[in-house]
C-alpha cells in the first residue's frame, strides 16, 4: 500500500512538470501561472489545475471509458467531487483505520488529473 501512495504522489509530481513545459510551449498563462505561482499551497495548485480541467471538459462530450458510460465532462463532475470529499475525510478522520485509505485516494485522483491535463495539452501542443 506505500508504494502505490507514494507511486501516485511520484507520478503526480511529474506530470506537474510536464505540464510546466507543455503551458511553456503552448504559451498557456493560466495553467502556467497555476503551476508555478509560489503564493498557493499544494492543495490550491491542484484546485487550480481542477479548475483548469472543468473550463476544458465542460460541455465536451468525449468518451472517457470503453463502455461509453462517461465522458469528459461527468468523469470531471464525479472526480472533483469525490476529491473534494476525500481532502475534508482526511483533515477530519486523521486516526481512524480509514485515513490512509482517503489520502492515496485522494492522491490517486490527483494524479488521474495531472494524467488528463496532461493527455490533452500534448493533445494540443501536437
Amino acid at each position: 500500500m506505500a508504494g502505490r501512495k507514494k507511486a501516485y504522489s511520484a507520478l503526480a509530481k511529474q506530470n506537474l512538470r510536464e505540464l510546466k513545459a507543455l503551458a511553456e510551449q503552448l504559451e498557456d498563462f493560466k495553467l502556467f501561472k497555476a503551476l508555478c505561482d509560489k503564493d498557493l499551497t499544494e492543495s490550491q495548485t491542484i484546485e487550480a489545475l481542477w479548475n483548469t480541467y472543468k473550463e476544458l471538459a465542460e460541455g465536451d462530450k468525449t468518451e472517457v471509458s470503453t463502455d461509453k458510460r462517461a465522458n469528459l465532462t461527468s468523469r470531471y463532475r464525479e472526480n472533483r467531487k469525490r476529491w473534494k470529499q476525500l481532502a475534508q475525510w482526511e483533515k477530519k478522520d486523521t486516526d481512524s483505520k480509514y485515513a490512509d485509505f482517503y489520502k492515496e485516494e485522494r492522491q490517486m485522483l490527483e494524479w488521474y488529473l495531472t494524467e488528463s491535463l496532461k493527455d490533452i495539452y500534448t493533445e494540443l501542443a501536437s
